[in-house]
């Protein structure tokens, strides 16, 4: 799904963020393409006083957007659609600080911005400013009532957290508000999952795929959940069912990967090697990375293990369970006699 932050009347140039990676995924979740905050600007109307600026984003020219933008504000230095456009612009960017001081300005300006407020949460998201960015989600909910954007953006925040059931009630939330939202309900069922609700999560996406159809998306969660109750031939189908809907995709190869080593395939190492190849540069190599870390323990390969959590350490500096998870494991590797692995 495309995320979509909140948009005041009339104010509504957007950040598209990608709500289907919710969380880093041990062996019982879900893999999923992209980072929460990957910020794309997509040519959306916003208010008047800055048509240049729109017409630049219409041709995809975000530079010459953010130029007359900033010349914008150099002549009117108090007005708020500006630093709201320019603050938007900066998270596209991941300009995080300075988006987060040009969207507090504009917010202050006009403190009825929903938009405003709901954007600044994703830089205070980035920043680590969580406390902060629940409050700025919140007022943007209060502000707009009948937008979920908010609601969506405050499950992130929370299961990016590891705060599971509050981020449910969130996507409750959501969902209420967007009861068609097919990825919406796919990242509900991801945060059932990780708070150990299996069968509600097939029954969600079950749902959800008779409706809308199957999706690689809809297929790697679910492969999740059924891995959850112990089905694991039944997930294995569907994380083969995912690949086949999206050949060469790091999210399905990891799936599948998953699900080998779950079924105690011999194929698995194989099958994690691709996927953590596939992942490079991708929203899924932290739980490639990650994943195959706990396969090389599993196998007794202190060497490889050591190098893939170092690694993920590496590209994931920041304040999540799965990093600590990660710090543990290593200090644990560091105390463990080395011997000759099972796996090359």
């Amino acid at each position: 799904m495309t995320h979509r932050p909140s948009s005041a009347p009339r104010r509504s140039l957007t950040v598209g963020v990608s709500l289907a990676l919710l969380c880093l995924l041990s062996a019982c979740a879900t893999t999923t393409e992209a980072r929460p905050w990957n910020a794309v600007i997509p040519s959306v109307p916003f208010k008047g006083g800055l048509p240049a600026a729109k017409e630049r984003l219409d041709v995809g020219d975000l530079d010459g957007a953010m130029r007359v933008t900033e010349e914008h504000l150099l002549a009117s230095p108090e007005d708020p659609s500006a630093h709201y456009t320019r603050g938007t612009l900066l998270l596209g960017q991941g300009r995080w600080a300075d988006a987060r001081d040009a969207l507090a300005r504009a917010a202050a300006i006009e403190p009825d911005n929903a938009g405003a407020w709901n954007n600044l949460g994703i830089a205070q998201t980035e920043l680590h400013e969580r406390k902060a960015a629940e409050a700025s989600f919140r007022k943007a909910a209060g502000l707009r009532a009948e937008d979920p954007t908010p609601w969506v953006n405050l499950g992130n925040l929370y299961a990016r957290s590891g705060r599971y059931a509050d981020a449910r009630e969130a996507y409750d939330e959501a969902l209420f508000r967007d009861p068609q939202d097919q990825t919406l309900a796919i990242a509900h069922a991801g945060v059932l999952i990780r708070s150990g609700g299996h069968e509600q999560a097939v029954e969600t996406l079950e749902s959800a795929m008779q409706t809308f159809g199957e999706t690689p998306e809809g297929l790697t969660t679910l492969a999740a959940a059924l891995r959850g109750l112990g089905r694991g031939p039944e997930a294995l189908v569907q994380s083969e069912k995912a690949l086949a809907l999206a050949p060469g995709s790091p999210s399905a190869l990891l799936c599948v990967a998953m699900s080998l080593d779950f079924a105690e395939k011999p194929e698995a190492a194989t099958a994690y090697e691709r996927a953590v190849t596939a992942a490079v540069g991708t929203g899924v190599e932290l739980a490639a990375v990650y994943n195959r870390a706990l396969f090389a323990m599993e196998k007794g390969n202190k060497a490889l293990a050591t190098e893939l959590l170092t690694r993920y350490l590496v590209i994931d500096p920041g304040d999540t369970p799965e990093h600590h998870n990660a710090v543990v494991l290593l200090e644990r590797l560091a105390k463990e006699p080395t011997t000759a692995p099972a796996t090359p």
